[in-house]
């Protein structure tokens, strides 16, 4: 069961629906330093609480449990001027908490792209409009299937195709902060 808490994030993934992608459009994997510092949740994500990003990328995400923590070494590229992260469905497990409810229905080589944007001290992050993947997949738009889990859809194709889409679909992603999964402000006056 995702505790409360975990939010919009949690319900997107497991009820709404999750996009994940069969590759990575790059090898190229960097570390943002814009992302270093602390950031309170403003809105999805672990509600309320603070997400560590050190210089080296590695992210210390809090659990539901007692302020526990866990660590994620961040994975991120940049895309035609638009960044992303990467994560294995491994890695958003643990950080939602969801015991098999994601690795259990999504193949272990594929990834979660979030595409972010940092403006000034603020962060919003976004996932991929499942509904315009899912019909995109039904009308032959974009390759791929959907997953063993309800409204789970894996984009297949090569990293070269994968790349071209993230390029050319404008609709993949909402654009609009008030469309973002997760917000977060920056908590730490010092911090890039």
């Amino acid at each position: 069961m995702i505790p409360h808490r975990l939010g919009l994030l949690a319900l997107l993934c497991l009820v709404a629906g999750c996009v994940s992608f069969e590759h990575a459009p790059t090898t190229a994997f960097d570390c943002d330093p814009a992302l270093a510092g602390r950031w309170r949740s403003l809105a999805g994500g672990p509600e309320g609480n603070t997400v560590a990003i050190a210089d080296d990328c590695t992210m210390s995400w809090p659990l539901s449990q007692d302020g526990a923590t866990i660590e994620i070494p961040l994975r991120g590229f940049a895309l035609d001027g638009k960044r992303y992260l990467a994560f294995s469905p491994a890695q958003a497990e643990r950080m939602l908490e969801a015991n098999g409810d994601i690795s259990g229905h999504t193949p272990a080589e594929s990834l979660f792209l979030v595409r972010y944007r940092i403006e000034g001290d603020r962060i919003a992050l976004w996932l991929p409009d499942h509904d315009h993947v899912a019909e995109a997949i039904a009308s032959g738009r974009i390759h791929g299937k959907a997953a063993k889990q309800r409204q789970a859809f894996e984009v297949n194709g090569s990293p070269k195709r994968i790349s071209a889409l993230l390029r050319k679909d404008a609709r993949l992603y909402p654009s609009s902060e008030d469309d973002a999964a997760l917000r977060f402000r920056r908590t730490d006056a010092g911090a890039p």
